[in-house]
């Protein structure tokens, strides 16, 4: 993971300094239902813009310069008691002992290849309440590659992996949003449900 944390050495193409738009347009539909668990937060944008709405939120990264950084901006807008920052391993979920009613994945999940999307899964499914939403925001298939992870996936690997215990609700063609692209890269908000 050192990759990732050296990257917070300075910023980080994905790290865009605000919540994606996508988010924010869950947010407006009332999709959302806290508390909420974010994968990934990096810095913790897209946790801050759920805390601002009164939602109670944890993020978590693997990257410690990330999470300080989060820490930071959580003290700096007065969302300490709305937000808890860590440090944690993904597929460590398992012995977390928390519940939630919402996940959002910014671009965690379209790193994994299938043996990983598959732990991804059993190890959200420890902490998201059954009827809890799973909010995964990922480069769509139709992204060229070029940016970004070397894959791209179809809304069949969502389907494929999230199949027991699980019910796929949706897919929305929106922008990925980078500090690379004036025009925004092609993104895939995929919404699963915990049955």
């Amino acid at each position: 993971m050192s990759f990732f944390n050296d990257a917070y050495l300075g910023q980080p193409p994905w790290d865009i300094g605000k919540a994606q738009t996508a988010f924010k347009e869950v947010a407006k539909k009332n999709s959302i239902k806290g508390p909420i668990f974010e994968v990934g937060c990096g810095t913790g944008e897209n946790s801050l813009f759920f805390a601002e709405l009164g939602f109670e939120v944890t993020g978590i990264d693997a990257a410690e310069r990330a999470i300080a950084k989060a820490s930071l901006k959580a003290k700096t807008r007065d969302l300490e008691n709305k937000t808890t920052f860590l440090n944690y391993d993904l597929f460590k979920l398992a012995e977390f002992d928390k519940k939630f009613n919402t996940i959002i994945d910014c671009g965690v999940f379209h790193m994994f290849n299938q043996q990983s999307r598959t732990l991804y899964q059993e190890n959200v499914a420890k902490i998201l309440n059954p009827g809890g939403k799973l909010f995964i925001l990922a480069f769509s298939y139709l992204e060229p590659l070029g940016i970004g992870p070397s894959q791209r996936l179809s809304e069949e690997d969502y389907s494929n992996t999230f199949k027991n215990g699980w019910k796929v609700l949706g897919f929305d063609q929106v922008n990925f949003e980078t500090t690379i692209r004036k025009d925004q890269a092609k993104g895939l908000l995929t919404t699963v449900e915990k049955i």
